[in-house]
């Protein structure tokens, strides 16, 4: 589904959306209290964020289930900087996800960005995988880690998201919910949590149903035709990874990380027939991935970083499918693509004044790989020059109270192709036909991108949150002919709280697109017809409620 061009203009001022922005300044931060210590494991090994040589961002339970639908990952990773999270609004297609411009060329499924839940890999040996499989509603934390660090993660980790869930303990808990909206979602989930022993448990179970949201209305496309293809695909990874830290001084630590990867793809032909020949074969890719990563701690509350390493992503099966010339097999010819980051960021904690974070990165890859042809529905793939990745990261999180918190993200990217090459912009197009000037700036990437939240939710009472999110234009092909325009959409919710005997209780509702935007939500890269754009819904509801108890 797809709509072309100036049909996402934004047909409203910003008026409405700029008052929330001066909204959030809140409360002077002299009223500001200490946030609660946590540790994370995205690096490896478990460390406080601040004592960490990279970044990294951890959303706790309360950011992913309070006054969420929980079902899609999108849902809680608007705060993460350099990450643009999109609801394609196609569930066959799951969320857009791009770490530092890594990923967002994918039509489909996440790539480039490394996916665990609980420790389980779930990414594919080729760096193409999903993650709508993972429960939300039972979910303790999702980790985010970006830069050179996520080299120690092997193939296509431009950067690497950890979902864990939640740990059985304590008496039996049972807990239900349901949640509605207006386009016709329905969600519905139980679970219980205890510890038995030594030993505890988590049962979760749910069911979502969808109407959908602007659904293809139309002729039928496609016809089911006579086999022209027979063949088994095979993926195998084998990757070996040493890491290590040194503490060689008082305030200095070094941290250091070598990966070895080889990825294998063979395919076996099964369809020979007449003329048709034998199209299988195989090919193999390996890398060497040092990172290196020196922290310098100045004193408790401020830390100053920097980190470089090496990475490379494969193309997926889906990018080797077609061969350029139109013969049959897999495109063996295609390379992986190589990368160098660097980066340097400080981490601050003053006192009263919450967390203030910010990284300034650079990533240069070789051989990006980038659309050929377009032709019949198959897309073909080819390895133009470089690309330049240079990016800026703001962060500032903030608790006034127990109750009130603040939140404030900035990212800006530049992402210019260093090199020209030729591609296709239009199908049918057997050849690449378009001359792509260097310095034009990848598709799928926003320059830049902002987000606020302003949230008062005590642990019983009525509980109230406001936040915006502000993107600016994004290039949909190589060549910059299109691009979904900038918007800025603010959501707003409301909900309370109470305990009845042994019962926590719950309700809650939640405005999306409170003023009624129009805006493409995602935007699908090089798309062969020209529908490069998905569009986000209009302002609409989400209401649930939640019951808890212990026995």
């Amino acid at each position: 589904m797809g709509l072309k061009g100036p049909a996402f203009k934004n047909k409203r001022g910003l008026s409405g959306s700029i008052a929330v922005l001066l909204w959030l300044a809140g409360p002077a931060a002299s009223q500001a209290e200490a946030l609660p210590k946590v540790t994370v494991i995205a690096t490896r090994t478990a460390a406080a964020p601040i004592d960490i040589a990279a970044s990294v961002s951890r959303i706790g339970a309360d950011d992913i289930q309070d006054g969420k639908l929980q079902v899609n990952i999108s849902e809680s990773l608007g705060a993460v900087q350099a990450l643009l999270a999109r609801d394609r609004q196609n569930y066959a297609r799951d969320v857009q996800i791009s770490v530092r411009g890594f990923g967002a060329r994918s039509t489909f499924a996440i790539r480039g960005v490394h996916r665990y839940v609980d420790g389980i890999p779930a990414t594919l040996p080729d760096g193409q995988g999903q993650i709508s499989n993972a429960d939300l509603g039972s979910a303790e934390r999702i980790e985010v880690l970006r830069g050179a660090v996520s080299a120690l993660h092997g193939n296509s980790a431009g950067g690497v998201i950890q979902l864990f869930t939640e740990d059985g303990q304590g008496p039996p808990t049972l807990s239900a919910s349901s949640a509605a909206d207006s386009n016709g979602i329905w969600r519905e989930a139980a679970k219980l949590v205890g510890a038995s022993g030594a030993g505890g448990y988590v049962l979760s179970v749910g069911q979502f149903n969808s109407d959908g949201y602007q659904n293809f209305i139309g002729t039928t496309l496609g016809v089911q035709g006579a086999l022209r293809r027979d063949e088994q695909n095979d993926v195998r990874a084998n990757d070996q990874y040493w890491q290590a830290s040194w503490q060689f001084a008082k305030h200095w630590k070094l941290d250091l990380g070598l990966r070895h990867s080889v990825v294998n793809f063979t395919s076996t032909d099964a369809y020979i027939v007449g003329a048709n020949k034998d199209d299988g074969g195989s090919v193999r890719y390996s890398a060497t991935l040092p990172v290196l990563g020196l922290l310098f701690a100045v004193n408790g509350q401020l830390h100053l970083y920097a980190t470089a390493g090496r990475g490379f992503e494969t193309p997926t099966l889906n990018e080797l499918a077609y061969c350029p010339d139109g013969t049959g097999g897999l495109n063996f010819g295609l390379q992986a693509a190589r990368s160098r980051s660097v980066e340097a960021g400080v981490k601050l904690r003053p006192k009263g004044l919450g967390e203030f974070s910010a990284a300034a990165f650079q990533t240069r890859t070789d051989h990006e790989i980038v659309t050929l042809t377009n032709s019949g529905s198959r897309s073909t793939h080819q390895n133009a020059g470089g690309t330049e990745r240079t990016g800026l990261e703001l962060g500032w999180t903030v608790r006034w109270s127990e109750a009130l918190s603040r939140q404030a993200e900035l990212t800006l990217l530049n992402a210019p192709y260093a090199d020209a090459f030729k591609t296709s912009t239009a199908s049918p197009c057997t050849a690449p036909n378009v001359a792509m000037a260097a310095g034009n700036q990848m598709p799928g990437l926003a320059r830049g991108s902002y987000f606020a939240a302003l949230n008062w939710a005590p642990a019983a009472g009525w509980r109230a949150g406001l936040e915006t999110q502000a993107v600016s234009h994004v290039a949909v092909n190589d060549v910059n002919s299109d691009a979904a325009p900038r918007y800025v959409v603010a959501n707003a919710s409301l909900g309370y709280a109470t305990t009845v005997g042994s019962m926590d209780l719950s309700a809650f509702a939640r405005a999306a697109n409170l003023f009624d935007r129009r805006y493409a939500g995602s935007v699908i890269v090089n798309e062969g017809n020209s529908r490069f754009f998905d569009p986000a819904p209009g302002r609409n509801w989400l209401a649930g409620l939640n019951a808890s108890a212990s026995f």
